[in-house]
Order: C-alpha cells, then structure tokens, then sequence
C-alpha cells in the first residue's frame, strides 16, 4: 500500500477532518488500481460513517466496479471486491455485500494474498454477525482463526477476535465471549497497537455490563477511557463515558450521571463536525430528561431526529412518547420518595414504578434494535430473549397477512425451538380457517387477552386444541399489527401459567406491536423495491438485446452475410474523418464480376447467388484479416474502403484480391477473357482535407472501374490523388 495512504488510516481515528484534508493532496494514477481504489475507501470512511453524506455512495460504488472490469493480470481484484462489499453493506444491500465479499475471497486465494483473505473473511463474518445471523458468522471467523493459528508465522489480528467475542456474547456464552476478547487485548500489547487495545478493553467492559457486572464493567470502561487518550480515539472514547453514564443511571447515581453527561455535552459543543454516532445526542436527551431538564433534553432530542434517515424517523415519535413517560415516572419517583420518608407502606408502590421505569428502558433498547432487522423472519431470534425477561412466555408468534391470497403466515418460537436452534418454524393459515385464533383476530380486527384461556378458548375457535404450542396455554396476549387502518399481522405471547398478564404487560406489548408493524412495512417495502428493480432491468436487459439485433440485422446483408450499402457509408464517414485529422493516405474500391449477366442467365439464379456468396466471402475474409472493410453495393458490385493505405498497398490489395478469385476456380464457360470468373477493379488512393462531396470520391473509383472493362476487364486500375477535399455530409 502506499505510505501516505497507510498513514491516512491512523490519523482517521484520531481527526477525521486532518485525514480528509490531507486525503484530498494524495495523487494516486487511476492506473494504480489497488492504491486508486484504497483511496475511495478512506473517502468513504470520512463521508458515510463521520459526516454522514451519503449522495455519492453510488458514485464510489460504479467506480470500483469499473476497476474490476479492467483486464490487466498485475490488478489484483481481492481488495477491490472487499471494498465494493462495505460499500454495499452501508448502502444496506446484503445479498450484493456477500456476493462482492465471496468475489474477494475467490480472488485472494488465486492471488495468494492471505492477509487480504483475513480482512475479507472477518467483514463476512460482521455482515453475517449484523443480520442476526450469529451462528453462521461464528463457522466464518473461528475457521480463519484456527487457518491463521495453523500456519507459522501468522499473526491473528486483533478484530478477528474481537468480533467473534462480540457473537459469543450476542449468543449469551459469557465464558468464551470473555477468553475472545482478552485474547484480543494480549495479541494487542504484544504487538502495541493501542487502538485495537482500547477496542479490545470496551469490548470486555460491554460483556461484563451485559452479563449486570456493573463493577468490572465499570472498571474497563474506565481503563478504555484511559487508553484512548493515549490513541486520541474521541469516539471510543465518548462511547465509554456513554456506558458509564448508562450504568449510572441503572444505579441511581444521578449525579455522577450529570457530570459524565456534561463532558459529553462539552464534547459535543467543540466536536460537533466529527460526531459519528446519533446515538450519543440520544444517550444525552435521555439523561437530561431523568435529571428533569427538559430543555436540554429537547435541544438533545431534536438533533438526534435531524441526524436519522427518513424511514428511522417513523420511530422518532415513539421514542419521544417513551422519554415524556420516563419523565413522568421519575416525577412521580421523586414525589413517592417524600411520601415514603412519612408512610414505609408506600415502598411497593414505588418498587413497582422502578420496576416499570426498568422495563421501558428494555422495550426502549428492543424497539430500537428490531427496527433496524433487514429481514422480518430473524425478528424473533432479537425478541425472545427480551420478552422472556419482561412478561414471561413459553411461546411467542409472530404472523403476517396476505389480502390478495388471504392466507396468514405464522412464525413461532418457544423453547424447543431454542434448544434445537430452530427460530423460524412456519405454517400457513387461511383467513376463514374455524380453528385458528389468528385467523379469528385478523378477520375481527381485534385484541385478545386472557389469563384463563383453556376455559376462554370456545370464544374464538372451534376445537378446543393448541394451535402453537404442544404444552396447556393458560395466558394469552394476541394484538393485530397495523398499518393505519390496514391489518399486516400480529403478534402473541402465551404462558403455560394462569393470569401470567396485567395492564403494565399489555400496554408494554402495544409499545411493541407499534415498532414491529414499522420494522413489517419497512421490509416489506424494501422486498417490493427490490423486485421492481430486478424486473425493469430484465426487461431493458430484453430491449437492448432486442435493438442490438435490429441494428446488426440493418448493417448486414441477407444475401451474403457482409456489410450493405448503409454500413459502407457509415464506416466511410469515420474513416474519412479519422484519415483527415491525421492527413494519411486511404483507398476506395470498387470491384465488379467480369460478364455476371451471361453468368446468371446460362446458370440460373441460384448458380449466381452462389457465385456472387463465393466472391463476397473470399474478398471479405482476405479484407478482415488486413483491417479493411467490404460492403456490398448492389448486385454483382462490391466496394472497399482501405483505411490507411498508400498506393502501394492498395496495388498490393488489388494483386491479391484478383489472385483470389483466380483460385476459387468457378467455372465461367460464358466469358469472353477466361473460362473461370474473374474481377474488374477501379481504385481510388487520396488524402481527405476539406469539404466536397463524398459521391466525388466514390465517382472517382466508379471511372477507375469503366477504365478497367474498356480495356478488356480481369483488370484492375488506380488513380492517385496528392490530396482532395472532402464533404463528410453527404
């Protein structure tokens, strides 16, 4: 890599707006193919991830995919291909980014490049790692690891541990999340690349917050925090103030909060420019409202909504709607709390707001994630885990409907399904199916909820089965999903004990229901989307093949296969103008079938058609090999164009071109110069300059070819021209 470009890429964590600077002084030839396309990826480091501009990503994509066009064995196309996969991954097209990361892999193994091989194999594994799919993602990088491991004197890179740390722990195996990531920060020290240390401390500090070890995560964020400063990562940085100051929240240290959140904010205010994440200003607005300043908290909220992209916005509302109820909660909080100073007995109520105040800090943190699920059917493998926790469940199902062929899908999870790794199990339901209480709530449009549900059952369906779950359901909650007044689905948690369910439960699930609906008509539409293009392009793919054919068939003619009359003067139009800009020599020829009438008329009209085949593929494929054109000009004439030649080359051509015919030997009993056919030629040899005519030109050689049969024909004869104006008009 070039070094300037190397030292690109540490300045960017430390000031982004430095390395887009000094990025824009790198002059790399477009014909560096590896350097030119390094280059577009740092660009476009700077502008999606740090300022967010995301106008040209197209632009950058189309670029790399013409290098990969480039027919030249020294490209090497690996990290080519590796790039157009990150591309495509931010630009949210999954299937392309693997397709593009697959095409890295392929050619980094036939240009022995491993290290390339390791990069490609680890963003396989975060692309997979990212749509939920963690067992997948795991099989990628734990069989790089164990590759690299396995050759001497392979060093791991850090992120490869990193990342299969951070899957582990998305798989809620603590033990091995936790061996990743230190594995992670000794490979770091020993090779002294703080960066990835301090990536490798955060990682560990986020496990142990997850798994509600609040003192050693807090402990890591801080030691993050430190190393950081070493690095000047501000990112990573700010990241750790923001888990420390969540987890402040969680332990009530308001006021440790608001001192962590006011170095945010003086962050913020100094660094506006290479803020990454809108989560921070979130993070901060949240804060701001437990602490009951609600004009910071708006100011916060309001750039966090500026910062999203239009279809996160639908989620905006929601959001805010959650934090006016937080704050409504930590005021009654702190009214309970002056209460229960007179009255202890008050203590459960104000157990249960915390309790509720908890909860939606969950619904909050699902809704966000779900939000962002590319595919609707892995919604489930992200739910489970949160509901379990909230209202408890032994079945979850989540169903979509289809009005045009008015059937509902269902999609189910419970706990087998967890043990055998099973969390998309579908059937089809019809709409007016008697024995389904899904297709009952999306024919009525309505809720159901009931805590004794094996004496409620007859209500809704006709047999008294289970229509999910193999166990006794006691407590349901189904609500439909809607779309304003358009039914898509619903969604249903069942428990296996009586009145499992209580308002605070049904009201969180609305919550819910809310977020899925959008996270349904967001795939749904970007699934629409996403045929239309295919289908458009398939047909002009259709339409351009079609017009190529019309346009080839209208070049050629149907008798000989060769060029007809309208491709000789389109190919004299170029060849003229290219001969006159270069002031070169080039030759017009028309050649004739000595006595072709006695010919037809004494062998038939088949026996000349062949005769007149024969002739035209002779002279055309002598003239291809040579780079020069025939077309057919009517009848038993041809006419050439010899682009370039002097006069001696079109003497040479001409020689040849009569010895050619010669040794077709076809049979010509009716001529009067020789028994087998011959050809009269008459050729022109000029220099285009100005404007004239072009039937000037062509005049010239049709005189030639008069010379030629007056004076006895199987001959050919030349005028030469210094220079002659010519008229490409005509």
């Amino acid at each position: 890599m070039n070094s300037d470009l190397a030292k690109i890429t540490e300045v960017i964590a430390k000031s982004p707006k430095t390395a887009y600077k000094l990025l824009q002084n790198i002059d790399i030839p477009k014909d560096d193919y590896v350097n030119y396309a390094e280059k577009l990826r740092l660009e476009c480091i700077i502008l999606f991830t740090i300022f967010r501009n995301e106008d040209e990503l197209q632009n950058y994509i189309k670029k790399l995919e013409e290098i990969t066009k480039i027919k030249d064995p020294n490209l090497k196309k690996s990290p080519v291909y590796n790039i157009l996969g990150v591309l495509e991954n931010r630009n949210q097209n999954f299937n392309k980014s693997i397709y593009y990361y697959n095409l890295s892999l392929k050619y980094a193994k036939s240009e022995n490049n491993p290290i390339q091989k390791t990069k490609t194999a680890n963003n396989l594994g975060t692309l997979y790692m990212q749509v939920g799919l963690y067992e997948k993602a795991k099989e990628i990088i734990q069989k790089e690891i164990e590759t690299l491991e396995q050759n001497e004197g392979s060093i791991v890179f850090p992120h490869l541990y990193h990342n299969l740390g951070d899957i582990y722990n998305q798989l809620k195996n603590y033990n091995r999340a936790i061996y990743c990531f230190t594995k992670s920060i000794e490979i770091s020290k020993g090779e002294s690349d703080d960066i990835n240390l301090a990536q490798g401390y955060f990682r560990l500090a986020k496990l142990y917050k997850s798994a509600k070890d609040y003192i050693n995560a807090k402990k890591y964020f801080e030691i993050t925090i430190e190393t950081t400063k070493i690095t000047n990562h501000q990112d990573l940085m700010i990241k750790s103030i923001q888990e420390l100051c969540d987890i402040n929240l969680l332990e009530n240290r308001y006021g440790t909060s608001l001192s962590l959140i006011d170095q945010i904010e003086d962050y913020i205010i100094e660094n506006e420019h290479l803020i990454q994440n809108p989560d921070i200003y979130y993070l901060s607005g949240k804060t701001y409202h437990f602490l009951s300043d609600k004009q910071k908290a708006y100011k916060m909220y309001k750039t966090y909504a500026k910062k999203y992209s239009a279809t996160e916005m639908e989620s905006i509302k929601i959001y805010q709607d959650l934090a006016d109820i937080k704050f409504k909660i930590t005021e009654a909080k702190k009214n309970q709390e002056k209460i229960t100073e007179e009255n202890d007995n008050l203590s459960q109520k104000r157990t249960e707001i915390q309790r509720l105040y908890n909860d939606m800090f969950k619904i909050n943190e699902m809704s966000r994630k779900i939000t962002k699920i590319p595919d609707i059917k892995y919604i489930h493998e992200h739910l489970y885990p949160y509901l379990s926790d909230l209202v408890g469940l032994v079945c979850l199902v989540i169903y979509l409907y289809d009005e045009k062929s008015k059937t509902i899908t269902t999609h189910l999870i419970d706990k087998k399904n967890i043990i055998n790794d099973k969390y998309n199990e579908s059937k089809e339901i019809a709409i007016d199916n008697p024995n389904s209480i899904v297709a009952y709530a999306t024919r009525n449009k309505c809720s159901i909820v009931s805590n004794d549900f094996q004496n409620d059952i007859y209500k809704f369906k006709e047999d008294q089965g289970n229509e999910f779950y193999s166990g006794t359901v006691n407590s349901i909650i189904l609500l439909p999903l809607m779309i304003g007044d358009k039914i898509i689905g619903g969604i249903s948690i069942q428990s296996d004990k009586k009145n499992a369910y209580d308002n605070n439960q049904l009201n969180m699930l609305k919550t819910l229901s809310s977020h899925i609906a959008i996270a349904i008509k967001n795939s749904s539409e970007l699934e629409t989307l996403n045929k239309e293009i295919k289908t458009r392009k398939e047909t002009q793919e259709k339409l351009m093949k079609t017009n190529e054919k019309l346009s080839r068939m209208s070049y050629i003619d149907s008798l000989t296969k060769i060029p007809n009359r309208r491709k000789f003067f389109d190919t004299l139009h170029k060849d003229i103008a290219f001969n006159k800009t270069n002031h070169t020599e080039m030759s017009i020829l028309i050649i004739d079938i000595d006595f072709f009438k006695e010919y037809n008329d004494n062998y038939g009209h088949i026996g000349g058609d062949h005769c007149i085949k024969t002739v035209a593929t002779t002279l055309n494929t002598y003239l291809i090999k040579n780079d020069y054109f025939l077309a057919r000009y009517g009848g038993d004439e041809f006419i050439a164009i010899l682009n370039t030649a002097d006069y001696n080359e079109t003497k040479r051509i001409c020689d040849e071109l009569m010895n050619l015919i010669s040794d077709t030997n076809i049979v010509h009993e009716y001529s009067t110069v020789s028994d087998r056919v011959t050809l009269s030629i008459g050729a022109f040899n000029f220099v285009p300059v100005k404007d004239t005519e072009i039937k000037e030109v062509i005049q010239k050689a049709d005189e030639e070819l008069y010379k030629s049969k007056e004076n006895g024909k199987a001959r050919y004869t030349i005028k030469t021209c210094e220079a002659i104006d010519i008229n490409e008009n005509d």
